[in-house]
């Protein structure tokens, strides 16, 4: 997948959102705060991902079964219970690189403000290039015919992360990339983000979403 970077404004805009100063007054300093993080997070991106593919091979009991990899999520499996052929899951990995640990962690010591933007353009950043990948996916899939769902990560809806972050780092090896998995289930580098995409024929839904009860989640789609 080509990584292509957002431009600077674009990165500015996305940071506005994810810090909450496009609320408030924009204040001369602020702007100028966001336009010197934006710069220096663009100059250490190193981002870079791994792909792997494995045939569905059960759906029951509320467990997603793949060659070399188990998803334990209810929610999930009811939703590929909907699925017309189900045909393979995806999982992937993707990380920012280390360099933008060191920029956030240098900052902490010289200003909390700008270390707050600093984690926020990495934030912003890992869920573009995310989004990338699941675009290019959804093209290469529809030109064969198959449909994409949105990603699921450990840690989404009733997939326990812990367990979650454990059999992706299983299946993928991650360390390949320079993403490596700690105790708590928590990734090094910080901004990298694993999760997995199902693919079929047709499919009524495309995220768990419709299977959950909690009307009032901030992340329902």
């Amino acid at each position: 997948m080509p990584f292509i970077p957002p431009t600077q404004d674009e990165l500015i805009e996305g940071l506005r959102r994810y810090t909450g100063i496009s609320e408030i007054n924009n204040r001369e300093i602020l702007s100028s705060k966001l336009s010197q993080c934006a710069t220096e997070v663009l100059a250490v991106l190193e981002p870079r991902s791994i792909l792997k593919k494995t045939m569905v091979s059960g759906c029951n009991a509320g467990t997603l079964v793949g060659k070399g990899v188990s998803i334990e999520s209810k929610k999930l499996s009811s939703m590929v219970a909907t699925m017309n052929q189900t045909a393979f899951i995806y999982g992937f990995a993707l990380t920012l690189g280390e360099q933008i640990d060191g920029l956030i962690e240098h900052s902490q010591r010289i200003s909390l403000a700008e270390a707050l933007i600093l984690d926020a353009a990495g934030s912003f950043l890992v869920e573009h290039y995310a989004s990338l990948f699941e675009d290019c996916l959804v093209k290469e899939l529809s030109r064969q015919g198959l449909q994409l769902s949105t990603r699921f990560s450990p840690g989404y809806c009733d997939w326990d992360l812990k367990h979650g972050q454990a059999e992706l780092s299983r299946f993928l090896s991650p360390h390949v990339i320079g993403i490596d998995l700690r105790e708590s289930g928590m990734m090094s580098p910080m901004k990298s983000i694993t999760g997995i995409f199902i693919v079929a024929s047709s499919m009524p839904e495309r995220t768990p979403c419709a299977f959950c009860l909690d009307q009032d989640c901030p992340h329902r789609r």
